[in-house]
């Protein structure tokens, strides 16, 4: 529809003097109306316009309706192609990104406001990016409620876990992150066997990070209120060091 009518209005203004463009409503009723003629017999055919029709209206629902058609393949082949063309380094940031896209003809499909954005106004996106050279690697888009229960791992885990795993984050972390929520910091020696480490620091919001033992050596001394206890001075691990100085990678790109 989104073609067919404008096609059809700038057809129209080139050919015929003083056009009122077509809606989309009115459209739709002259497809109903084209509808009844199979099955409403009328003495005239200015019957079918001038009578009102009961038994037409808008009704059109389709079981795979993807309101991100128009987006879905750009997204979906940036994925595939991204991942052929650079070779992350270490060091990779998952944070949410605001496109600009209002869509060209219709309104886009899921438009949010988020004020603390450059672009406050857009479409969502989950991104995963290179934290040395400030590039996405992939896209994850934010959607309706009724879209997004379709989507992979949703059924199993939280949102924002199941947004990391279909952005390639490893899914053997999945089995601790819920145990480390809530903590001040926590360490886990290994998991299912591989010689990886979450660490988790609850600073205003629980922040919790995938790393080797290596860089769970304590290094920065930092000074924290924790309410109900008061003042707090503790060494954090290395990757949190490393965590504040590379997280910025997607709003870098944000800010362009």
């Amino acid at each position: 529809m989104s073609v067919v009518i404008p096609s059809t209005n700038k057809s129209a203004c080139e050919c015929e003097r003083g056009w009122s463009d077509l809606t989309w409503i009115e459209f739709m009723r002259f497809i109903g109306i084209l509808m009844i003629m199979t099955y409403v017999k009328c003495a005239d055919i200015c019957d079918y316009w001038s009578i009102k029709q009961e038994t037409a209206g808008v009704s059109l629902a389709f079981a795979n309706d993807d309101p991100f058609h128009f987006a879905r393949q750009f997204h979906d082949e940036f994925n595939k192609n991204l991942t052929k063309a650079i070779l992350p380094d270490p060091y990779l940031y998952m944070d949410e990104s605001m496109c600009q896209w209002m869509g060209k003809v219709d309104k886009g499909p899921f438009q949010r406001k988020i004020p603390r954005k450059p672009h406050l106004i857009g479409c969502e996106f989950k991104a995963l990016a290179d934290a040395q050279i400030n590039l996405f690697l992939r896209l994850d888009p934010a959607e309706p409620s009724e879209c997004a229960i379709k989507k992979k791992f949703l059924d199993q885990y939280p949102a924002t876990v199941a947004s990391m795993l279909r952005l390639n984050i490893p899914s053997d972390i999945t089995d601790v992150l819920g145990d480390t929520y809530g903590s001040f910091v926590n360490r886990i020696s290994k998991i299912n066997n591989i010689d990886l480490i979450i660490c988790s620091i609850r600073d205003r919001k629980d922040i919790v990070l995938l790393t080797n033992c290596s860089m769970t050596m304590l290094r920065t001394e930092v000074n924290r209120y924790i309410k109900g206890y008061g003042n707090a001075t503790f060494h954090q691990p290395v990757v949190f060091d490393e965590y504040n100085e590379f997280r910025s990678a997607v709003d870098i790109l944000n800010n362009l």
